[in-house]
């Protein structure tokens, strides 16, 4: 209580000390910088440095830069009051860039500031809110990694505030989002459930695992008869899988199984039933697989599905994520690497399966953060499987891709031609040299022929050029080491 009574205090100073006025005063502006104010309202884009795919540099920006050089502190101390969202924005953003700093107390203020700006920065387009604006213009790295505007004290008291001080704001909603499960912020966090009823904060407050917050959970988003609605409340139970969050997984459950579309947030439906890791729990998710209505939204689900499965993996789920993989075409990083360690022999033969024609898989990565692996990756580990266990097979499976692959998986399989260089993959690649007229396919095959040092192969390379004197192999030095 001491904490939020310190806080609220701090909150009305700043309110009234930092402004003594909630308006904005045009006479404390001189002509000179009126001209600038009124150009950026006209503008009404709070637009970067660089904008769009050719970084050009917009007059927007230049009249920003001029407002930094002319106008005094107390003009862009007014100017944050400015009606023109775009112009407060610019007239903070000037004050932080000329090293003023008494910048925490405007940011309180502006903790309501809810209104929305056009912003542009590189060639990405968003509509934030000036307090968001605000906030991110103090924070560490805003358009430079070595910016810093508030020293680690203020960073703090800024969270804190931010934790504490109810607001519409983006950056409120993350803060909640990530904020870790620690008891001093217990109360606030289940405050912003209870009080506020900030669906932001269900996730977060899911983490301190406590039965007696699972009422509060259920209640906190109750949804609609069709089972919408429900996706913080996923997130919660995926977070603390507790018996009474069943029931309304196995309801909503049969909701979903005569819908053909499918719905974003049956993603985290399913991670919360995986999450459970028990046969209550594998019998609804096996439900969804044989019962659900095979319409548009299959694939998504098919895929969703296959993610939480994948994310929760255990012995429960070791004959679905099979099925997933040889029946369905589904398969992750994490899933493959899973059975491949349970059933070593299984795994080869579905990898050679899947190696016939990747394309027709859902191959996705892995979901653990800290490693980062791609479906080429996926591909590339099901390769050097099946060579350490078939050679021959998967020497036929890497020419039959290089022929026919597409760009997903091409780099794969000539990249491991390029290492093997084994005679049997001489053939194919010759074929894509020459049938294919895509430069990245042909000019890729022709340096791999050519690594293998042959002079046979280098005559039949420069055959093929030969045929195709309208294509463009490479400098000359390339054609003259063939001829070597």
């Amino acid at each position: 209580m001491k904490y939020l009574f310190a806080l609220s205090f701090l909150w009305g100073i700043c309110l009234h000390s930092v402004y003594g006025q909630d308006v904005y005063h045009a006479s404390a502006i001189s002509g000179t910088t009126q001209q600038i104010v009124s150009a950026i309202q006209e503008e009404n884009q709070l637009l970067g440095e660089h904008i769009s795919i050719d970084a050009t540099r917009p007059e927007q920006y230049d009249r920003f830069e001029k407002l930094k050089r002319v106008a005094s502190v107390a003009e862009l101390r007014a100017l944050t009051l400015h009606p023109s969202g775009v112009v407060r924005c610019y007239a903070f953003w000037a004050l932080a860039d000329n090293g003023f700093r008494d910048l925490l107390p405007m940011v309180y203020a502006h903790m309501n500031d809810t209104a929305k700006v056009v912003a542009l920065f590189g060639c990405v387009m968003t509509s934030p809110k000036v307090g968001d604006v605000f906030i991110e213009i103090v924070r560490p790295g805003f358009l430079s990694d070595e910016r810093q505007v508030l020293d680690s004290v203020q960073y703090a008291q800024l969270d804190s505030v931010l934790l504490y001080t109810p607001s519409k704001l983006a950056s409120r909603e993350i803060r909640l989002y990530y904020a870790p499960p620690v008891p001093a912020l217990y109360p606030a966090i289940r405050s912003c459930v209870a009080v506020e009823h900030n669906p932001m904060a269900v996730a977060p407050l899911s983490r301190y695992k406590r039965a007696a917050d699972v009422p509060l959970i259920l209640a906190s988003e109750a949804g609609n008869e069709t089972g919408e609605g429900f996706n913080f409340v996923y997130e919660a139970i995926s977070n603390f899988p507790h018996p009474d969050f069943f029931p309304l997984l196995k309801k909503n459950l049969e909701q979903t199984l005569t819908r053909h579309n499918s719905l974003p947030e049956w993603e985290q439906f399913y991670k919360a039933i995986a999450a459970y890791q028990n046969k209550a729990a594998y019998a609804l998710l096996e439900r969804s697989l044989t019962s659900a209505a095979r319409g548009p939204g299959w694939d998504d689900r098919l895929n969703y599905l296959t993610r939480a499965v994948s994310k929760y993996r255990c012995p429960v789920y070791d004959s679905l994520l099979w099925t997933l993989w040889i029946d369905e075409k589904c398969l992750s990083a994490d899933a493959f690497g899973y059975l491949l360690a349970n059933n070593p022999r299984k795994a080869v033969m579905a990898a050679k399966a899947t190696l016939l024609e990747p394309e027709a898989y859902n191959l996705t990565g892995n979901y653990d953060e800290a490693v980062s692996v791609s479906k080429q990756d996926l591909v590339t580990g099901m390769v050097d499987l099946v060579l350490e266990n078939d050679r021959e097979a998967a020497l036929a499976l890497i020419g039959r891709q290089i022929r026919e692959t597409g760009f997903d998986f091409f780099e794969v399989f000539s990249r491991k031609a390029a290492v093997l260089k084994d005679i049997t993959l001489v053939e194919p690649l010759l074929q894509r040299m020459t049938l294919d007229d895509e430069p990245s396919y042909y000019r890729e095959a022709a340096r791999i022929l050519a690594s293998y040092n042959n002079k046979a192969i280098n005559a039949r390379i420069l055959a093929v050029i030969k045929q195709k004197p309208g294509r463009y192999w490479g400098d000359d030095a390339f054609l003259a080491s063939l001829k070597e």
